[in-house]
């Protein structure tokens, strides 16, 4: 037996409010858990994120998310996490509206694809060294940001993600006054994180436990 439920416009827009808001919820913490973790395995990046903030702001400056062009080096640390750890690794579904060929192959009408975020940020022909964590692969000459084209955490086109303006904003600035005001490391007496994140249809950091040291 089948049942027809009728949804009004209130409930759908509730409901479609409610899908932004828990989806952004959980990657936008995702990121930022990753961004700490990676504080921790990389020490020598961290001291360069605090130089970069020290050297850009005032003590108790109001910072914007239009000041990150102050902070390239912060941008280039968020981007590059954003392609090394692809919270949402799989992007879809679509919808081939028609017949296609596609880099040698055939996809018929209607077929449903998956789009591999993960491959497209680990592509070795791209990237070169996809497997290494450095975030000055998207720093130009002058310490400019460039070369961000790939790194496609939010998808693109029409169906891009609707959040990406709110979690850009949050994470660029909870990030920033975090290691404005601390210095992140590996709890005493607990065991060095490995960097492997845990895997599902969005990938989580693995548990650890950090000090967060005012500075």
């Amino acid at each position: 037996m089948y049942h027809h439920f009728v949804v009004g416009k209130d409930d759908q827009l509730l409901l479609v409010c409610l899908d932004i808001f828990i989806a952004g919820a959980q990657t936008t913490s995702s990121t930022l858990d990753f961004l700490f973790l990676v504080m921790i395995l990389y020490p020598d990046i961290q001291k360069k994120v605090h130089y970069s903030i020290d050297n850009a702001f005032q003590k108790n400056e109001s910072i914007s998310y239009q000041d990150r062009q102050r902070v390239s080096f912060i941008e280039a640390v968020i981007l590059e996490v954003e392609r090394y750890y692809a919270v949402v690794p799989i992007n879809g579904p679509r919808r081939v509206l028609r017949d296609t060929e596609l880099e040698g192959y055939h996809i018929p009408k209607d077929t449903t694809v998956l789009i591999s975020l993960h491959s497209v940020h680990f592509d070795k022909d791209y990237w070169k060294d996809p497997e290494v964590f450095r975030p000055e692969r998207f720093l130009d000459n002058e310490g400019n940001i460039h070369n961000k084209e790939r790194v496609l955490t939010f998808g693109l086109g029409h169906r891009r993600c609707l959040g990406e303006i709110l979690a850009k904003h949050a994470i660029f600035l909870i990030f920033v006054e975090v290691m404005r005001k601390y210095t992140i490391s590996l709890w005493p007496g607990t065991k060095q994180p490995t960097g492997i994140p845990v895997p599902g249809i969005t990938i989580t950091p693995e548990i650890y436990r950090a000090q967060f040291t005012p500075r």
